[in-house]
């Protein structure tokens, strides 16, 4: 499963399980009931064998040295019996047999045993009884168990199991030697009696077990549906026989999603008993089956030509290239088959052929020492051109013939993707960057970088790009330090940074973390954050991240300083030299207001982003939301979960940020920022000196708007800015006040 998948499938699970503590397992599951049931009567039955060991062979051996050793060679014996029987037996057992079959073995051992005691109390039935419980029930038993657990979700099976270790071992452990204590020294029962306690626990063993087999059916089959089974996390055998009926009756399923969710799960799998079932379903509606029953069906020798071939004339295009590659397998290594297919009729077979043939030149050896596979391109090309196809048609060969290059990978056609990169065709386009990337060749990345400012295909820029890997990280930090270099694009380049998972990556972006392009810093930031919760492995230097988390939370109370003293600016300016639109002025003064909250609000996320690389990001970021939240609980929760957290040094800058209601804010604020609030030549200057080009535009164009025109060098000092839209609206409120140069 991708990453996406495995959130949806939590997101699925969060919403259908949730317990608030392990004894309400047990009552919406009885899945889960069932199981620990089988573990407490095992370890109660476990208890109840042991006594019944030891106290007949310290009953035969009296002499301690040689009952110690008894005791010693029997219980290693124990062991290596357990670890062959794990070995040779229980994986077959399991896949002949089925969980529910082994889950019996263990009670039909001890049965076995307590009525062989119960005859005859002799050494070697107390030998009989303790082999049978101690190599069954740590090999077969344990991983019948195991399986059992499987269909069950992942959150229920995390609590579960700590509950079934801890809690029901434990109290099945003292019940057991309870009820030793009551019938042994109370009822003075014998050791022979004993064995009918454990009749008793058998016949209830049986009970639990024949109860759970139709649970765990039930609870497979549900697993299936809700898809919340990750072969990923599992190492489990799906060719057991009690799920393979589950399995197969997906099949039958009416719902597409079910049926690739099995197809998916068993894609790995080769069991010869699918085929039937997969041979069936080429005759599915669905093309993405079809597709997928293809790919499972190429890891089996059997020779289903004769159904696959009507295939290689699907509408599907997809469905089409996996028929010819299965079919090609099927003929051999020489690829007879392929070579008829690359001159059929039907240009969509040809196409099909093709892609198939670019696979194999590049993963078979003996095709490409036997092939050209310039010339069959060049064949083909030469083939296209002389058939009158329409344009739509056109469009398509021309995708395909991007797929074609990316999969072959062959440089004598590179010349040929890079004129798709520059396509016409929107999709075209897509479709020879994605394939570009795949090649991994330098020769794509100045056109690869130039579309990071292509809006249809920024994304698949990034994705591609990302292919390289640490490769091309120092051809990316001089896109990213070049000023020439249009935004978007050096925006682009930190996104494609934060794709590539390497040490190189966070240093690059640590180092310029404290760029005066405030949009460029931003995503820098949040790059780093995508590292830090992607990658777990890198490092990151807390010195810098702190550093720069102190320039901004200095930057937060300067904000936040200007707006508690936002009624300065609203005063209207001293010795007008000009009329002014109230009107105008009034919405100047609010696009500055709005600006200004808007920084703010944004600058509290730079510093949660930055607090999230030096802590655990996913508890920054549940802070950050219970900080911005409108309920009074959840901010308090968030404020005393940094108040535990953060060191002493940023606990005094970062715990007065979340509070806002203290009046410490006004005290640091007024420390860090200096500002005066009845200077609002204070507060424009402190405004047109940060690094954020929107806020200099709003203050710009708000003194313009007020008739505010002293000093006149803080306008005249923009009006030659780099920033196109801060040096217009300079120019535009130099003419509005009527200010000279």
């Amino acid at each position: 499963f991708n990453y996406s998948e495995k959130l949806r499938q939590e997101k699925r699970l969060r919403r259908t399980v949730s317990f608030d503590n392990p004894f309400k397992i047990l009552l919406k599951s009885r899945h889960f009931a069932y199981l620990a049931a089988i573990v407490g009567i095992g370890v109660i039955a476990a208890t109840l064998i042991d006594f019944q060991f030891k106290t007949i062979a310290s009953g035969i051996i009296t002499d301690k040295d040689q009952l110690t050793a008894f005791f010693g060679r029997w219980f290693s014996n124990l062991s290596i019996a357990s670890l062959i029987v794990q070995i040779l037996l229980t994986g077959r057992i399991l896949r002949v047999f089925g969980v529910t079959f082994s889950l019996f073995l263990l009670p039909v051992g001890i049965l076995v045993g307590a009525v062989s005691i119960l005859i005859n109390p002799a050494l070697w039935s107390a030998i009989l009884v303790k082999v049978s419980d101690g190599s069954v029930k740590q090999s077969i038993n344990k991983a019948g168990l195991e399986l059992l657990a499987l269909p069950l979700p992942s959150l229920l099976k995390n609590q579960g199991k700590a509950f079934i270790d801890v809690f029901i071992d434990s109290l099945a452990t003292g019940f057991g030697g309870l009820t030793l204590i009551i019938f042994i020294s109370q009822l003075k029962f014998s050791v022979q009696s004993v064995s009918y306690l454990l009749l008793v626990l058998i016949v209830i063993w049986f009970y639990f077990i024949r109860q759970i087999k139709n649970e765990y059916i039930n609870s497979f089959r549900i697993a299936l549906e809700k898809r919340t089974i990750n072969l990923q996390e599992e190492t489990i055998n799906l060719e057991d026989v009690s799920v393979f009926a589950s399995l197969v009756k997906m099949f039958e399923s009416d719902n597409v999603r079910h049926i690739l969710y099995v197809l998916q799960l068993i894609e790995d799998l080769k069991n010869e008993k699918f085929i039937p079932y997969l041979k069936k379903l080429l005759d599915h509606p669905s093309s993405e089956i079809k597709v997928n029953v293809l790919k499972n069906l190429i890891q089996y020798d059997t020779n289903l030509s004769g159904a696959v071939l009507a295939l290689i004339h699907d509408e599907n295009f997809d469905v089409k290239v996996e028929a010819i590659r299965y079919l090609n397998k099927l003929s051999g290594k020489n690829g007879e088959f392929l070579q008829e297919t690359l001159y059929h009729s039907d240009y969509k077979i040809r196409s099909a052929a093709l892609l198939v043939a670019a696979n194999e030149y590049r993963e078979n050896e003996n095709f490409k020492a036997k092939y050209s596979f310039r010339e069959i391109f060049e064949d083909f090309l030469k083939g296209c051109y002389e058939k009158n196809v329409d344009e739509k048609d056109k469009e398509f060969m021309r995708i395909n013939f991007a797929n074609v290059i990316g999969t072959a990978q062959n440089i004598e056609l590179y010349a040929f993707l890079q004129d798709l990169l520059i396509d016409q065709s929107p999709d075209v386009i897509q479709a020879a960057i994605i394939n570009a990337g795949a090649t991994r060749d330098p020769m794509f990345l100045p056109i690869l970088i130039r579309h990071l400012n292509t809006n249809f295909v920024r994304k698949n820029a990034r994705e591609a790009l990302a292919q390289f890997s640490e490769d091309i990280i120092d051809v990316l930090e001089e896109y990213l330090l070049n000023a020439d270099v249009e935004s978007r694009i050096r925006i682009g380049i930190s996104k494609v940074l934060s794709l590539i998972g390497s040490q190189k990556s966070v240093n690059l972006l640590l180092k310029h973390l404290s760029l005066s392009n405030l949009m460029l810093r931003t995503e820098i930031i949040r790059a780093l954050n995508n590292l830090r919760a992607e990658f777990s492995f890198l490092k990151f230097d807390n010195q810098i991240v702190e550093k720069i988390l102190i320039k901004e939370t200095e930057k937060y109370f300067k904000i936040l300083a200007i707006l508690r003293n936002k009624d300065v600016l609203s005063k209207p300016a001293e010795n007008r030299q000009i009329e002014i639109s109230s009107n105008s002025g009034t919405k100047a003064y609010q696009l500055l207001i709005k600006a200004l909250e808007e920084r703010l609000d944004n600058n509290l996320e730079r510093i949660f982003r930055l607090l999230g690389l030096h802590y655990p990001p996913a508890d920054m970021y549940n802070a950050y939301r219970g900080v911005v939240s409108q309920r009074s609980n959840l901010r308090a929760s968030a404020i005393e979960f940094l108040d535990n957290v953060l060191d002493t040094r940023l606990k005094r800058m970062i715990i007065p940020i979340v509070e806002q209601s203290s009046e410490s804010v006004a005290n640091i604020a007024h420390n860090y920022a200096e500002i005066k609030p009845e200077s609002k030549d204070e507060i424009f200057h402190a405004i047109l000196e940060e690094d954020d080009n929107w806020l200099k535009v709003c203050a710009l164009y708000f003194m313009a708007e007020s008739g505010y025109s002293d000093p006149a060098w803080m306008i005249k000092k923009f009006a030659a800015d780099p920033d196109q839209i801060t040096r217009e609206t300079a120019q535009y409120a130099l003419q509005r006040l009527d200010i000279s140069d």
